[in-house]
């Protein structure tokens, strides 16, 4: 499992992210959400959002990755996969000077 300073970060990233670019209410972003059905995201929202994450987080989300997420757990489920496998800069830091 993540290290929980950057579970923090992911789920801050998705949340700031989805309520400022997408006008979501705070409440509604937990990780049964899904993208789509319940949070009424597209695909070019979607990619947008992989591209906030790829720029906050410093992670590379490969295509096929990004097109299995389907909730907002899955998302954090993969860059807790991601953290793990070493492959997040900053990891064990973020937002580190």
């Amino acid at each position: 499992m993540a290290e929980p300073n950057v579970a923090e970060k992911v789920r801050k990233v998705v949340t700031e992210t989805l309520v400022s670019e997408f006008e979501l209410e705070p409440e509604k972003i937990v990780p049964a959400a899904r993208l789509r059905e319940d949070l009424g995201l597209d695909s070019l929202d979607g990619v947008d959002l992989i591209v906030a994450l790829e720029k906050s987080l410093n992670v590379r989300i490969p295509e096929n990755d990004a097109r299995q997420m389907r909730t907002v757990g899955d998302i954090h489920a993969f860059i807790d996969k991601a953290v793990a496998a070493g492959s997040v800069e900053g990891a064990a830091a973020p937002n580190a000077p």
